[in-house]
């Protein structure tokens, strides 16, 4: 995950010491934690509708609601 993502990785922390605040750079990481995430639950889900497409869409919409509670989640600033 942070091999594919090595310049980002480097820019944010080099941002992160030049601003003596590590909070760009905690904001990066968890970013590509989340992308990661979505990708694997993207990707079971497609698996679980291929198997058994009834239960793989109700469990795709309960990912659609985790979807909008991180995108409320990343609008608040701490």
């Amino acid at each position: 995950m942070v091999y594919q993502n090595q310049q980002g990785y480097y820019n944010a922390l080099n941002l992160a010491d030049k601003k003596n605040n590590v909070t760009v750079f905690i904001q990066f990481m968890l970013d590509v934690l989340k992308f990661t995430l979505d990708n694997i639950i993207a990707s079971r889900i497609k698996k679980t509708i291929q198997h058994d497409p009834v239960n793989g869409g109700v469990n795709g919409g309960v990912n659609e609601l985790q979807k909008k509670y991180w995108r409320q989640c990343r609008a608040i600033q701490i």
